[in-house]
């Protein structure tokens, strides 16, 4: 049988050993949501990109082209069908409106949502360096 000093530290050993397990399984959940979060992160920010590639085409297939649409007599629409042509031009430039505007407003949620995914992963990282040091703090004293 050992001496109260070595079954002193004995216990100490093991209660260094159970924390440091207790950390790593914390620290294996924060990992796990750091991958979460890079995950939707990745999305966010692949969608933004594709956002901003469909807005540059809605401007320049439809902006452009409906802006520069013209009614003058001597053309096709214009003559007979200007009535109709109007209409249809005031309902397209209308339209294109409402779709730039729903575009930037999904534009600024996607960025948003980015900028709280970051500031998640931020807290989450700092917990994982600071829970590897405390792991590293307590095996030193193994």
């Amino acid at each position: 049988m050992g001496s109260t000093a070595e079954i002193d530290d004995a216990a100490r050993r093991a209660a260094i050993l159970a924390l440091i397990a207790a950390l790593k399984a914390e620290l294996a959940v924060v990992n796990g949501l750091i991958k979460h979060y890079e995950g939707i992160l990745s999305i966010l920010q692949e969608s933004g990109n594709s956002l901003v590639l469909i807005k540059n085409d809605l401007t320049t297939f439809v902006y452009d082209y409906v802006g520069s649409y013209d009614l003058k007599a001597d053309t096709p629409w214009g003559g007979n069908k200007e009535n109709l042509a109007v209409t249809d031009l005031m309902t397209a430039k209308a339209e294109k409106t409402l779709y730039i505007s729903d575009t930037d407003s999904l534009s600024s949620d996607i960025d948003s949502a980015v900028d709280t995914t970051n500031e998640i992963l931020a807290k989450l990282y700092s917990k994982r360096d600071d829970l590897e040091d405390r792991i590293a703090e307590l095996e030193s004293q193994l």
